[in-house]
């Protein structure tokens, strides 16, 4: 969930969402993880991002029933920003993701100071080299920066925005300055996959709080 909130409504949104929003949201049973990021760059980007047991969460009674009544605080805060950008991602789970097993508790509470989110839409009929370069060189190349804690990749399933988003835990941006990262992001094969994309965001996020404790091992993150 990304949003956009104008300055004299930031100390009101961020109460609101501490103690209203997200709580109501993290109780309910699939709800694995709830963690809130603001732009580096931007004072007033930010993003909520969720981790979920499978993507039927949000079809449940218990889900639906909450969106659809809405506490009157919620609705105030909501008339009074931009609408939010909610997108649906579901998980791809393509060789050098990087966390392995994502059953494992370790895996779910992963959580960097950063999260560098690349989202990432590829000519039609080129998707199959785009997934190729990420899973086979991309990954696999950042993994072995120190600092790099996780990458995981996703594809659209509900809302509006371009169809891959990759997703990484760092530890700090030192990450950007290591010869491997340079290397990474100025390889030949890349340089061929960003000719053939159509659209493209990056934004790097730091963590403001997270929610979520370690999960029991037989869940599974989406």
């Amino acid at each position: 969930m990304r949003s956009r909130v104008p300055g004299p409504l930031l100390a009101a949104f961020h109460a609101w969402y501490d103690t209203e929003h997200v709580p109501a949201r993290i109780r309910i049973p699939g709800w694995l993880t709830a963690r809130r990021y603001a732009a580096s760059t931007d004072p007033e980007s930010f993003l909520a991002y969720y981790d979920l047991h499978d993507l039927g969460v949000l079809s449940r009674p218990s889900y639906v029933t909450m969106r659809e009544r809405r506490s009157e605080s919620e609705r105030r805060m909501l008339d009074l920003i931009p609408p939010l950008d909610r997108r649906v991602y579901r998980r791809l789970d393509a060789p050098g993701d990087g966390d392995g097993d994502a059953s494992r508790p370790a895996a779910l509470d992963i959580c960097g100071a950063l999260l560098l989110c690349v989202w990432w839409q590829p000519e039609p009929g080129t998707e199959p080299q785009f997934h190729d370069w990420y899973a086979r060189e991309h990954l696999p190349a950042l993994a072995r920066i120190p600092g790099w804690l996780r990458s995981r990749r996703f594809e659209l399933a509900e809302g509006e925005g371009p169809g891959f988003l990759a997703m990484h835990d760092l530890a700090s941006a030192d990450v950007f300055r290591h010869p491997g990262y340079i290397r990474a992001t100025s390889a030949p094969r890349r340089t061929a996959v960003v000719a053939r994309r159509v659209s493209h965001e990056r934004v790097l996020y730091r963590l403001l709080r997270r929610f979520d404790s370690p999960r029991p091992a037989s869940t599974r993150a989406t």
